[in-house]
């Protein structure tokens, strides 16, 4: 089986202003929240359209984009923190490795 992508050109510009910017992000992550509520408000009936993997591949893809923007700046605090105290490069403890690994 060949897949053929078809020559896909916008003529829509990158956001210049913060602004903009905020009202794009927001409006993206509306559709990311309704994509995720149309397709798993069933979730069985998801699975079995969809097939086990592929719903959970799914799931994953779009609520993890999600939670990755949320706790972004999270991340970023805790990642200067650790930067500033001296923990960043400087791990103790398995659970701060994974951590810094994170950061």
């Amino acid at each position: 089986m060949t897949h053929q992508v078809a020559g896909a050109s916008t003529s829509e510009e990158a956001p210049a202003e913060l602004k903009a910017w905020m009202r794009q992000r927001r409006r993206w992550f509306k559709g990311w929240i309704q994509t995720l509520l149309v397709h798993f408000a069933d979730p069985l009936g998801a699975t079995r359209g969809m097939g086990f993997l592929r719903a959970l591949a799914a799931a994953l893809y779009v609520g993890g984009t999600l939670a990755g923007a949320l706790l972004g700046p999270l991340f970023a605090l805790l990642a200067l923190h650790d930067a500033i105290f001296g923990r960043l490069l400087t791990p103790e403890t398995a659970i701060e490795l994974a951590a810094s690994t994170c950061w």
